[in-house]
């Protein structure tokens, strides 16, 4: 067997292979409702025109070549929580993390491939269960695990919405941005959406932090969103 590469092993230690993660994070899920158990918060990114598969996969390419994001897909038809709507493929996708000891960490995401726009899915568990995360079979006092926990989920945020603003085809060549608006969807916690020029990664990361304590998303659209969200008028969650 070929000897991995001292970042190779780090890699690999980092993203998802810690055992409190192996029941939940290598699931074959086949609907957008068994992504909500796991991954209780979604950010639909909607388009201002639909695109075809071609779009993405220059994407997908640009993470990988220019950010090292790992992305694998799981399921080429995963069921929308709108039966009317078609399946959509679906991917694991990590995003890497320089962690103080210099060694790579991966925050993990669901990625649901809509012709309207991309949407991810994060996680708002007790910090308990995001272990892997943190470090590899080491153990942390619950404060401590929620302040280390909430950092990584800072820089997982900023990271994504990085991501997407250098990658996606012809963001920066385009006139105006290729994305009306963010929309920030729950299962049993309501749907909100902000604009696009008020959205900010580091709102996400509020409200990860706030999340087991809210009813519904509009009880943080003052202290994280600063009144931003706004309820969907169109009656469209695409």
């Amino acid at each position: 067997m070929k000897k991995l590469a001292r970042n190779e092993k780090q890699q690999k230690v980092a993203f998802g292979s810690v055992e409190p993660w192996r029941g939940t994070m290598t699931r074959n899920y086949k609907s957008q409702h068994e992504i909500f158990q796991d991954f209780q918060i979604a950010v639909k990114f909607r388009l201002r025109e639909e695109v075809p598969d071609t779009e993405y996969e220059k994407f997908y390419t640009a993470l990988r070549k220019h950010d090292h994001w790992n992305l694998n897909e799981f399921r080429l038809e995963v069921a929308h929580n709108n039966r009317h709507h078609r399946p959509l493929v679906g991917l694991f996708l990590d995003v890497p993390l320089q962690a103080n000891n210099e060694n790579l960490i991966g925050a993990r995401f669901v990625l649901l491939q809509h012709e309207s726009g991309p949407e991810f899915f994060c996680s708002a568990l007790d910090p308990q269960v995001q272990m892997a995360l943190v470090a590899a079979g080491t153990w942390l006092g619950l404060k401590v695990l929620e302040k280390v926990h909430e950092k990584i989920i800072d820089k997982a945020m900023k990271g994504l919405w990085r991501g997407i603003r250098k990658r996606w085809p012809g963001f920066a060549l385009r006139v105006q941005d290729p994305f009306l608006y963010v929309e920030i969807r729950t299962e049993k916690k309501g749907v909100m959406r902000i604009k696009l020029e008020d959205f900010t990664p580091t709102q996400l990361t509020c409200l990860v932090r706030q999340f087991r304590r809210i009813k519904h998303l509009s009880d943080v659209n003052q202290s994280c969103f600063g009144n931003k969200l706004f309820e969907p008028n169109d009656g469209s969650t695409e």
